[in-house]
């Protein structure tokens, strides 16, 4: 599992490592700290958990550079024990300078030096670039002695400052690092710095452990809990709320409720209003059932507990319930009528799914992402004699390989942590007198491939840890947008399957093959979104002339685009931008997958060589050098491929992948047989 990933930015090289070291005294190994700082330069994109800077100054100038979901903390500081004792000793009345590195850090660490109680002392800020440095005898400096001024009689290092407890606990809740580490390690923090007092101590030991219990419950609930003092302050926050806000729990802890309503455009009678239950509110877009309740104190000050249920989870409560009482909701929607095209293609491919529904053999459907490969496959299912029967569909590449495995076959219960009880029947014998739809099956790992195999030739299942063979009656039609000849080709499917799945081959044209299509599939889809206008015929020209890499799917984005987009006429220039920056039809045919793949395990072989990994954009850059059209996204989906087939793997998010064993092999024999 990767490591939390935390940069530590300072205004210079010193500061930033000195807090990256007190953050890995606390934390240990728990977190991957790295360092940054202003005077040093920054990356152009910032790709970290969290980012903690040590001034509010600088989040305007690291905000623009953090990658999405990246939020930024400004870290509090104090003062160790000994800091704290050697400015106790100073006289009452003592006027010096506070020198530090800026007018900002300077006053900072005044401030903090009289929040702390320290105020008998009478400090001055002194920075470097002051117009005029004051006639003091005692220069007073968090460890930047290179700034104190010439002719100081005295000076007095109390040692740079330190991150407060509340940061350090902020930390820990936001990536519930609680359990890991435990609650003393706060506690022996606390004897290190300011304020040092057993009662403060003891407190923060019986606070730790009763919000790590309230929030272990609280989180395991489905529905928002949002809970504020006599106040007006957030005490209470969890993980759902999380989510439906968009806010972490640490930013708004502590914080009025009303700003944060405010800020959300939360309407306000939530909070004026008396106790209420389930009222319906409009809420950052979507509907929520809001209850109000009363929790009352022993002093007698009220604090209030709001719950937040988002409609549409009940609507897919009440959904799986309506699906459950039909066959557990196992059943196809679609038929032919529903595939829309005039073209010869179309026509022909709806021909040939006709005649295969008639019998029971297995169908391999192929296609593009988009084509509409599940349609056929549900209207193949609804025109056969197992109509009436279930029709299973599960995507082999959206589930881990042990996954996949409880799920197609099922298991016993006790067969592993977390079997449900009295065991769990697999998709194939649900899929009993029907059909069984399995999606992207060039994506399914190897070692399943064998009992799948059985499944086909012996029609019968046995599920994880049982010894009883049991039989199914299944139809199995399979798809792919991958070709399983070059997977044939590199080891990576089994023969003998794919003449098995390979009975009835189905092939869905790609869009730009049925352009004559366009117009039929734009009216269909205008009626489903109750849209009556016309497209003009400058527009079907354009839209005739795109090759839609993402086919009918994409082709159905871009209306209800177009559809919500438009004022009134549709007009050009109202298509999505991206259509005009996109690939036009052209008579040049693109690079086999399987060419890339060999790329990718080519450059990660060499990189083998010096003991060497690559990254994402490493092998994209490499990719651009050598005039091959491999965008970074592309890049992505292939390394994904690679791994789910074990013949890469990667080392870390920061040291990129590397060639397996097995990728060594396969690649060898791709050039034997290509030599």
């Amino acid at each position: 599992m990767n490591k939390i990933k935390i940069l530590m930015l300072g205004r210079d090289e010193k500061t930033s490592n000195i807090l990256a070291s007190q953050l890995r005294d606390v934390f240990l190994d728990q977190l991957d700290i790295q360092m940054g700082y202003l005077e040093g330069g920054l990356p152009a994109t910032i790709d970290a958990n969290l980012v903690l800077v040590t001034l509010q100054s600088y989040i305007r100038i690291v905000a623009p550079l953090v990658t999405r979901g990246t939020d930024i903390m400004v870290i509090r500081r104090t003062l160790s024990v000994d800091s704290w004792a050697k400015l106790q000793a100073i006289p009452v009345g003592t006027k010096a300078m506070l020198v530090n590195d800026t007018l900002e850090a300077a006053e900072d660490t005044i401030a903090l030096i009289y929040e702390l109680g320290a105020k008998h002392l009478l400090l001055t800020p002194v920075y470097p670039g002051l117009e005029h440095t004051p006639k003091l005898e005692l220069a007073i400096t968090p460890g930047e002695m290179e700034y104190i001024p010439n002719g100081v009689k005295e000076v007095l290092d109390i040692g740079p400052r330190v991150f407060d407890i509340t940061t350090l606990m902020d930390i820990t809740a936001k990536f519930n690092l609680m359990r890991k580490l435990g609650n003393t390690f706060l506690l022996t923090y606390m004897e290190q710095i300011i304020p040092h007092s057993v009662g403060l101590k003891g407190a923060l030991g019986n606070v730790v452990t009763a919000r790590r219990q309230l929030g272990t419950i609280l989180d395991t609930v489905n529905e928002g809990v949002w809970a504020y003092d006599c106040q007006g302050k957030v005490i209470i926050f969890n993980r759902v709320m999380e989510q439906l806000t968009g806010k972490a729990r640490w930013q708004v802890a502590g914080q009025f409720v009303a700003a944060i309503f405010t800020e959300l455009n939360i309407p306000a009678e939530i909070i004026t209003s008396d106790y209420f239950y389930d009222r319906v509110y409009s809420i950052l877009g979507k509907k929520f059932l809001v209850s109000k309740l009363p929790l009352e104190e022993e002093d007698a000050c009220f604090n209030n507990l709001l719950t937040f249920k988002e409609t549409t989870q009940i609507e897919k409560l009440e959904l799986k319930v309506r699906q459950d009482l039909k066959q557990n909701g196992l059943w196809a929607k679609y038929t032919f009528d529903c595939i829309v095209g005039v073209s010869t293609a179309i026509k022909e491919c709806i021909n040939y799914a006709q005649k295969m529904a008639q019998v029971n053999s297995a169908v391999l459907i192929q296609g593009e992402s988009g084509v509409g490969k599940e349609l056929f496959a549900q209207a193949i299912h609804n025109a056969s004699n197992r109509k009436n029967g279930p029709f299973v569909a599960v995507n082999c590449a959206a589930l881990p390989e042990a996954l996949l495995e409880s799920e197609l076959y099922g298991y016993e219960e006790g067969a592993f942590t977390g079997a449900r009880k009295g065991g769990k029947p697999g998709l194939f014998e649900q899929a009993h007198k029907g059909t069984i739809f399995l999606d992207e099956i060039g994506d399914i790992p190897l070692s399943l491939q064998s009992r799948l195999l059985r499944v086909l030739q012996e029609k019968e299942v046995m599920r994880i840890g049982g010894t009883g063979i049991i039989p199914v009656d299944v139809r199995i039609i399979a798809a792919t947008n991958h070709s399983l000849q070059n997977l044939l080709e590199y080891s990576l499917f089994r023969a003998d399957l794919y003449y098995r799945l390979n009975v009835l081959p189905l092939h869905v044209p790609p869009l730009r093959e049925r352009l004559e299509d366009i117009p039929q599939l734009i009216n269909f889809f205008q009626v489903k979104l109750e849209d009556r206008r016309r497209l003009s015929q400058e527009i079907l020209n354009f839209l005739q002339q795109y090759s839609w890499p993402g086919n009918v799917r994409q082709l159905q984005n871009c209306i209800e685009y177009l559809v919500y987009i438009s004022d009134q006429n549709f007009v050009i220039s109202d298509l999505p931008k991206y259509l005009f920056e996109g690939p036009l039809i052209s008579s040049s045919s693109p690079k086999k997958q399987w060419d890339l793949d060999y790329f990718i395990l080519k450059q990660l072989e060499i990189a083998s060589r010096t003991c060497s990994t690559l990254g994402r954009y490493q092998l994209f850059q490499l990719a651009k050098d050598a005039e091959i059209v491999l965008t970074e996204s592309k890049v992505r989906t292939k390394l994904e491929h690679l791994k789910s087939h074990k013949l890469i793997k990667q080392i870390s998010a920061r040291q990129g992948n590397a060639i397996t064993p097995e990728g060594l092999k396969i690649l060898k024999q791709w050039k034997e047989e290509h030599q």
